[in-house]
């Protein structure tokens, strides 16, 4: 026996005599339960040995356990032991060998793989009065144990433990492999736990059109675990930038919410009410939907800050719109349910609810944690465009337009006004005021306005009462292209773009994408993708449709500074497929039939034509004659207008008319009405018997 033997024997005797003297009453029988360790282990290592100092004073049963946790599990039973004890054992301390894991001890090598990285072992044991708690539950029994005690063992970090040496030996391509990858630390996967909603600027139009978000559970079984605790305990909190165009038109419109695969609102639901106030609606453990409302409307026509947080049973909405903070906290009666990998996230409209009217900035959602809400200016990319500047300059434009034209319509109505010899003669003698003779609006206007001027005095004098913005933005347009189509119109686009931006901002919506090509281009004018995003954004807000297609390309394909985003770059398809969808339903002369056309394919070339082009004016005579493949052919010219002719739909239906009920044609007959059943403008022909 080795000196370290010598002692921990001698240790012992000293222990139990003590011990002995401690419990023992006078008469000598021992008079409760004792339980100790003698040499406890203070690190995880491989088989230690533990010497358990005990004492029954009767029947008894003696438990010794290893409790530890990782990340992802607590308190899992890696070690169990167990004995029964009397007053007549000759032994009151034994040894045991503790067995731990290979994957807690040892660090990762070829043969093990995948070590645990234990958080805290617990070694406990302790003395229960029932012989049958071998069949007991631990739990129940360590509750009901007459002594106790327990003991924190320390683990080691993963890469500071020492390598297993295995009594197997790898071939030497294993083991070329192993030492070119066992001194690289592992890292974990990128995971969303601050989750980009949208991490660009979005236009709403206030249809049924938004932008999808689904998120996927964590790969990581740590945050996976985490997750899926705090779905039925939130920490959450979800922060979006809002600018309001316009309250809701109906009860309530969406903002930001979650539906489920049954596509019901389910934690958390941020609508709008038709007065402005966000309506706030959650899911509780008890399955039942609870909502509360902010205080103060969010005001329009200006950058809002929205922040939702949930924790546990309390939600708190916070809204700041510059330097006005208005907070609404509200405790709901049940805890609060949020599953944030069931259904999808919706920023906007959907074919459930219409969305909100105005454009959406970054929105980030933190999945595992409370930010608290504080005042932040706008973010560069929301700054850098500078709505609320535009939309109050557009507003003052319009309002001096709409002054200046009243002041040039009463001006018309008084001089075509018979006056008396009353009027005359006071005008004739009243003394002359000191003051000016004439008004604001006669005053000469600046050199940007002349011509919207100009307009406006034209109109009035034709004898036209009402002001028709997008009219007039129609005809400041029109002379923009014929000042840029002159010999020398490239050298003056610098200095007409103010008629582009003055069409746009009385309403014609095609002068706002005009714009967005020239700044993005840089053609005639100072290269700036910062005005090309407004201008897009503005008019596509509106449902102008080249400008939809025009975001929905950038963000398809993720060029010139916009992200790849297929979600928002379907938010913006989907708008448009659906106006295409009701154009072909209802066209009219302004609509244009895209055809595909192969430059290198001769034989369709060579049917393009034009209204004064002799094979159209051929087939058009044709047609007259009753020639029924011309007829054919000329009505789906002139009713889709392919081939190169302007659409007409009046004269297609003469055309299919005239084939359908004259010729007997079965085709056109068909076409007819086709036709008819799609154009709901056209008077109904009487039905024809067969």
């Amino acid at each position: 026996m080795g000196l370290w033997g010598v002692g921990e024997t001698v240790c012992m005797i000293l222990c139990q005599c003590c011990w002995m003297q401690m419990v023992t009453s006078q008469t000598g029988t021992p008079s409760r339960s004792f339980i100790d360790f003698l040499n406890p282990p203070e690190k995880v290592s491989e088989s230690p040995v533990l010497v358990v100092f005990f004492h029954c004073p009767r029947s008894q049963v003696v438990h010794v356990d290893i409790l530890a946790s990782s990340l992802t599990k607590p308190l899992v039973a890696i070690f169990k032991k167990r004995w029964t004890c009397s007053p007549h054992d000759t032994e009151s301390t034994r040894k045991i060998q503790l067995d731990f894991p290979d994957q807690m001890i040892y660090r990762e090598d070829y043969f093990l793989r995948r070590p645990i990285q234990v958080t805290d072992v617990l070694l406990r044991a302790w003395i229960s009065d029932h012989p049958t708690d071998f069949d007991r539950p631990d739990s129940y029994s360590y509750s009901k144990g007459v002594a106790k005690t327990s003991h924190l063992i320390k683990t080691l970090p993963l890469y500071t433990r020492p390598y297993k040496e295995h009594r197997r030996t790898l071939r030497w391509d294993q083991e070329l492999l192993w030492n070119h990858i066992k001194d690289k630390i592992t890292q974990c996967p990128v995971e969303q736990e601050v989750v980009q909603l949208l991490s660009f600027l979005f236009a709403s139009t206030g249809e049924s059109y938004g932008v999808t978000r689904a998120l996927e559970p964590h790969r990581d079984r740590v945050l996976e675990t985490q997750r899926q605790r705090y779905s039925v305990s939130p920490r959450c909190t979800f922060v979006f930038w809002v600018y309001v165009t316009m309250w809701c038109p109906t009860s309530f419109c969406g903002v930001f919410y979650h539906l489920d695969i049954r596509h019901d609102y389910i934690t958390p639901a941020v609508l709008m009410t038709d007065t402005g106030h966000l309506h706030v609606q959650v899911e509780l453990l008890s399955r039942e939907a609870q909502a509360f409302q902010n205080l103060q409307p969010v005001p329009l026509d200006q950058w809002c800050q929205v922040q939702l947080t949930l924790e546990t049973s309390l939600g708190n909405l916070t809204v700041i719109c510059g330097g006005n903070v208005n907070e609404t906290p509200y405790r709901f009666s049940d805890a609060v349910l949020l599953s944030d990998t069931t259904g999808s996230f919706h920023l906007g409209g959907s074919k459930y609810v219409p969305g909100m009217s105005g454009f959406y900035g970054p929105s980030v959602y933190y999945r595992n944690r409370i930010v608290p809400a504080y005042r932040t200016p706008p973010p560069r990319l929301v700054d850098s465009i500078q709505l609320p500047q535009w939309f109050r300059k557009c507003e003052t434009f319009k309002t001096e337009c709409s002054m200046r034209f009243r002041h040039f319509l009463s001006r018309q109505k008084m001089a075509g006004i018979c006056s008396d010899i009353y009027h005359e003669y006071q005008t004739r003698y009243s003394p002359e005021s000191s003051g000016p003779q004439c008004s604001a609006w006669d005053s000469p206007p600046p050199p940007h306005r002349v011509l919207i001027t100009r307009l406006l005095r034209r109109v009035t004098g034709a004898g036209h009462v009402t002001f028709n913005r997008e009219l007039f933005g129609q005809a400041l347009s029109k002379i923009y292209k014929k000042r840029i189509l002159a010999a020398d119109g490239f050298s003056r686009m610098r200095r007409s773009v103010a008629l582009v931006l003055q069409a746009g901002c009385l309403g014609y919506l095609p002068a706002l994408y005009t714009a967005a090509v020239l700044h993005q281009t840089g053609l005639g004018v100072i290269k700036d993708p910062s005005k090309a995003l407004k201008f897009s954004l503005i008019s596509a807000q509106k449902d102008e449709r080249l400008s939809q297609l025009f975001l929905g390309h950038k963000h398809h394909l993720g060029v010139d500074g916009y992200p790849l985003d297929y979600d928002l770059s379907y938010a913006y398809y989907a708008n448009i497929a659906r106006q295409t969808m009701a154009d072909r339903l209802q066209p009219d002369k302004h609509q244009s039939y895209v055809e595909q056309i192969r430059l290198t394919d001769e034989d369709v070339l060579k049917q393009q034509t034009k209204e004064n082009d002799d094979l159209f004016m051929w087939l058009r005579f044709q047609a007259r004659q009753g020639v029924s493949s011309a007829q054919q052919t000329v009505s789906r010219m002139l009713f889709w207008g392919q081939q190169g002719i302007s659409s007409n739909p009046e004269a297609a239906v003469k055309f299919y008319e005239k084939g359908a009920m004259q010729m007997k044609d079965p085709v056109m007959m068909y076409d007819y009405g086709v036709v008819l059943l799609r154009v709901s403008a056209f008077p109904p022909v009487r039905a024809v018997i067969a």
